[in-house]
């Protein structure tokens, strides 16, 4: 089977992000290391979703990913970063 992407807390750091694992469950190098949702405890990813074109939108209760103001939805490229392509309205 290929890469997953897994959301939500890592039990090493007090901080929530996005990660994508490799089949045998180590970290994928090649996607953006730095995605976190800075904020408070209520800061965090609710749900994920794979698009068929590989890009990822993670839907959830945050106001920052990656130190850029995303709102509750944020769609990332395959590598990771968020899709500059991609823009919300505001509220």
């Amino acid at each position: 089977t290929g890469p997953c992407n897994v959301e939500g807390a890592a039990c090493f750091a007090p901080q929530r992000g996005i990660v994508r694992l490799l089949a045998d469950g180590s970290y994928d190098p090649d996607f953006a290391q730095d995605n976190r949702f800075v904020g408070g405890a209520q800061s965090l990813p609710l749900a994920v979703a794979l698009q068929s074109d590989g890009r990822i939108l993670v839907a959830g209760n945050f106001d920052n990913f990656r130190a850029g103001a995303f709102t509750g939805l944020v769609r990332l490229t395959p590598g990771g970063l968020p899709d500059p392509e991609f823009v919300t309205a505001p509220g």
